[in-house]
């Protein structure tokens, strides 16, 4: 299986260098609405933890934090916030990344308001469940019941105006490059290597500076979707363009590309990696010169997730 870190790479918060999606055990999807066999289905009853403790942790710089040990039935977190400034963290895994028990790869619904606390404090989650759920199911709708029950979470979804980004042509017209179906192989897969000579379609994002994103075989709307792992607010796709292509985007880091993690810090306090790039374009630019597309900064009613109340648990 896999463990709390390998979930956490796939939000780009716990790898610093590479958010490798094919890589995951989990399976690359964009809004699936047919979960495979891997995740519990609806009809199953939700299984609730037996044991449960959640005690208040250190916050510390990088990717330390997040560094837990989960496995079927056994949630481990690592320390982590409620929120974050990327409407990360506790309640974006129940309510968004792994809603219904099953992965929504590259959903970042906005999360607005509740208590300053729930973005600065941090807690460590660690729980058990006879059932042996596995860590979609954990990590989705039981979070979400421990959460209620521990944190007195109160929450809803609603529709709101919301600064978004919106994918549209340039006037020269697109240099998107069509995907030729059989020249790699999309998932689901099981995990380990593809059959031999045949490779696996990229689904890669890049945190070093320059930063790349690389994907083969996806339509416009999920090409969006990759983006809000990199974009500082959501991308929604404007273009009008069907089919499938692949994308291959090279850029420099900026305060645009916040949601990207941290560059990874050399041994012994050196300098960060990549930081010598200085001739790479903004992603703006690179979208244009390279893909023939543009990033419009518009508002336009997004679904947001809204807490309308939560409180400090007490320690056990």
């Amino acid at each position: 299986m896999f463990n709390e870190s390998t979930l956490r790479s796939h939000f780009a918060k716990n790898a610093p260098i590479v958010v490798a999606a094919a890589a995951l055990a989990l399976p690359f999807m964009i809004g699936s609405k047919n979960p495979p066999a891997l995740y519990a289905q609806a009809a199953e009853p939700t299984p609730k933890f037996e044991v449960s403790s959640i005690r208040p942790c250190t916050l510390k710089a990088g990717s330390e934090n997040k560094r837990g040990n989960s496995s079927p039935g056994r949630l481990s977190t690592g320390c982590d916030v409620l929120v974050d400034n990327n409407d990360l963290g506790f309640i974006h895994f129940a309510y968004v990344q792994f809603e219904g028990g099953r992965l929504h790869s590259y959903d970042m619904t906005p999360i607005l308001g509740g208590p300053k606390w729930i973005r600065s404090e941090g807690y460590q989650i660690e729980a058990v469940s006879e059932a042996h759920p596995s860590l979609a199911v954990m990590y989705g709708p039981m979070l979400q019941e421990l959460l209620q029950k521990r944190f007195k979470l109160k929450i809803h979804r609603e529709t709101r105006d919301r600064p978004v980004y919106a994918l549209t042509l340039i006037k020269g017209g697109s240099k998107l490059k069509p995907f030729v179906e059989g020249s790699c192989l999309q998932g689901p897969f099981p995990q380990g290597p593809p059959p031999r000579g045949q490779k696996l379609c990229d689904r890669n994002i890049s945190a070093l500076n320059p930063a790349s994103v690389d994907a083969d075989g996806l339509t416009l709307p999920e090409f969006s979707q990759m983006l809000n792992q990199v974009l500082d607010r959501p991308v929604v796709d404007n273009t009008g363009i069907m089919g499938k292509y692949s994308f291959h985007l090279k850029f420099s880091r900026d305060d645009s590309t916040s949601r990207l993690p941290p560059l990874p810090v050399a041994p012994r306090g050196g300098p960060p990696t990549g930081t010598a790039d200085v001739t790479s374009p903004s992603i703006f630019a690179a979208m244009q010169d390279q893909l023939g597309l543009k990033l419009v900064a518009i508002k336009k009613p997004i679904e947001v997730l809204v807490i309308d109340s939560a409180q400090k648990p007490s320690e056990n």
